[in-house]
């Protein structure tokens, strides 16, 4: 990938970077990548909110990130209903402000979609409300409904659309040009670009990690690397396992290409 301008790489992070006993981790992503998603909670796992960690603890791994080098951003999966969205709202206004965290990502995916229309609307405009000001995005599988994502779309700042290449999983097959590296990225491009508003910003999503059948390998993701950025996109985030990306020599010659 010589020559190839990427200004920044956000790869997400589990709970456990927040961790204090977890500075080998911190040392770890801050070595691989310019930006850091610090994932704070699971949105299938309870109703109502909570974070894997104690704010205490994530307002200390931000600063220990940011002394490594590294920018730091909050992800929390979003329900729409108030025993959720009241908690989310007023823990990472409270994160936003004590920590130098740059943004807050938005993650919808199943929780948001099987709400009801008026609850995802009404939950979006708090959204916007609360964060007004702050730079803010939301993630989702580009495949779904434009009509579940689009209250949030309008008011997020920046996008991530989960570009993750697969292969069987669940016993479902998905369409062969989702198993192509390089394919996804383009039919997301196509069909998520053309909705942006002036000074809104897309950054793909892609996938270090195994996805059902699909096995990620360097090359795979160095093809989706490059399509991103043959697109015009000098921004690209993944999601990683637990300890990490499982390429991270394709990140660190990212980071370090710079």
């Amino acid at each position: 990938m010589h020559g190839m301008l990427i200004e920044r790489t956000y790869l997400n992070a589990w709970g456990r970077i927040a961790n204090p006993n977890n500075r080998k981790l911190r040392e770890r992503y801050a070595e691989l990548c310019t930006d850091v998603i610090i994932n704070l909670n699971d949105g299938n796992a309870r109703e109502t909110w909570f974070t894997f960690y104690q704010l205490d603890d994530y307002a200390n791994a931000v600063d220990e990130l940011e002394d490594l080098g590294c920018h730091v951003h909050f992800m929390t999966w979003v329900r729409p209903k108030a025993p959720w969205l009241n908690g989310m709202i007023d823990d990472c206004l409270e994160l936003l402000d004590r920590t130098q965290a740059r943004s807050l990502l938005c993650d919808l995916e199943g929780p948001w979609a099987r709400s009801k229309a008026s609850e995802r609307e009404d939950a979006a405009e708090a959204i916007g409300e609360a964060f007004c000001g702050r730079d803010w995005g939301f993630t989702d599988v580009p495949m779904v409904k434009w009509s579940k994502v689009a209250s949030i779309a309008e008011r997020a700042a920046y996008w991530m659309p989960q570009c993750h290449t697969f292969g069987r999983r669940n016993g479902i097959k998905p369409r062969p040009w989702y198993r192509t590296p390089g394919k996804l990225e383009r039919w997301t491009h196509k069909k998520w670009g053309k909705r942006l508003e002036v000074g809104q910003r897309i950054i793909p999503h892609l996938a270090d990690y195994n996805v059902g059948s699909y096995r990620q390998t360097a090359p795979g993701l160095r093809e989706s690397i490059a399509t991103c950025h043959e697109l015009g996109y000098t921004e690209i985030a993944a999601w990683c396992p637990l300890k990490g990306p499982k390429n991270p020599q394709v990140w660190k010659g990212l980071k370090y290409e710079r």
